[in-house]
C-alpha cells in the first residue's frame, strides 16, 4: 500500500502531469474559436509524454483516460463559447452571412477534430454517439444552411470572403463523407 501510494505521487509531482494539469487549465479558460487546433496539438503531444508515466505498474492505459477528459472538456469548453459569440439576431436584423458561414465551419472542423482524434484512440464509441454526434450533425446543418445562403446570393458568393469561405466549407466536406459514413455504420 505504501510502495503504491509512493508511486501514484511520483506521478502526480512528475513533469507530465504538471503539463496535465497546465493543459486542464488552458482549456478550461478557452475564450475563442481559433485556439482549438492548438490545444488539440497540446493534448497529442501530452498523450505521448504520459504513456510512459502510465504504462508501469499495471496502470498502462490510464493515460488515455486522462486524453479523453481533456478531450471532451474541450470539446464542452467549445460549445459555451461558441454559444457565448453568437450573436443574437434582435441585434442584427440580416444576417452577415459570409461571417456566419466561417464561424459554422470552424465549429464544424473543431467538431471534426475532436470526433477524429477520440475515434482514433478508440475513445468510448457510445459517448462520440450519444453526445458528440447529435451536436456536430446539428453544427454541420448549420453550416449547410449557411453555405446555401452566401451561394444563393451572387453578391456574397462572389465576394473574396464569399468565395474563401465556400472553398473551405467545399474541402471540409470532402473530409466529412468518410467520417459520417463509418459513423452511421455504428
Amino acid at each position: 500500500m505504501g510502495d503504491e501510494l509512493q508511486s501514484w505521487q511520483s506521478v502526480f509531482k512528475s513533469p507530465s502531469w504538471q503539463a496535465y494539469e497546465r493543459l486542464w487549465l488552458q482549456i478550461n479558460a478557452l475564450q475563442e474559436v481559433g485556439k482549438v487546433d492548438s490545444l488539440f496539438d497540446q493534448i497529442t503531444e501530452l498523450e505521448r509524454r504520459l504513456d510512459p508515466l502510465f504504462s508501469t505498474d499495471g496502470r498502462d492505459g490510464n493515460h488515455l483516460s486522462l486524453v479523453k477528459d481533456l478531450s471532451y472538456l474541450l470539446y464542452d469548453r467549445l460549445k459555451s463559447v461558441e454559444k457565448r459569440l453568437r450573436p443574437s439576431r434582435r441585434r442584427e436584423p440580416k444576417p452577415d452571412w459570409c461571417r456566419e458561414l466561417s464561424r459554422s465551419h470552424q465549429r464544424v472542423c473543431a467538431g471534426l477534430n475532436i470526433l477524429t482524434f477520440c475515434q482514433d484512440r478508440g475513445l468510448q464509441f457510445s459517448f462520440l454517439q450519444v453526445e458528440l454526434m447529435p451536436d456536430f450533425k446539428r453544427s454541420v446543418e448549420i453550416m449547410l444552411e449557411n453555405q446555401r445562403q452566401v451561394a444563393s446570393d451572387p453578391q456574397l458568393k462572389n465576394s473574396s470572403a464569399g468565395a474563401e469561405s465556400l472553398e473551405q466549407v467545399a474541402l471540409t466536406l470532402v473530409d466529412l463523407k468518410p467520417l459520417m459514413k463509418e459513423l452511421a455504420k455504428e
